[in-house]
């Protein structure tokens, strides 16, 4: 059986992969973002 903290460890390390696929989605967002306002701007 699994111990407790490596089930957290785990959870802990999803979490982070997660988080980090979410920060990249943003990243590409904010550049789509910024591009389509210079567009609109011109």
């Amino acid at each position: 059986m699994a111990s407790v903290v490596g089930l957290l460890e785990e959870r802990e390390l999803a979490a982070r992969e997660r988080v980090e696929e979410l920060r990249e989605v943003a990243d590409r967002v904010l550049a789509e973002l910024a591009e389509a306002e210079t567009a609109w701007h011109e």
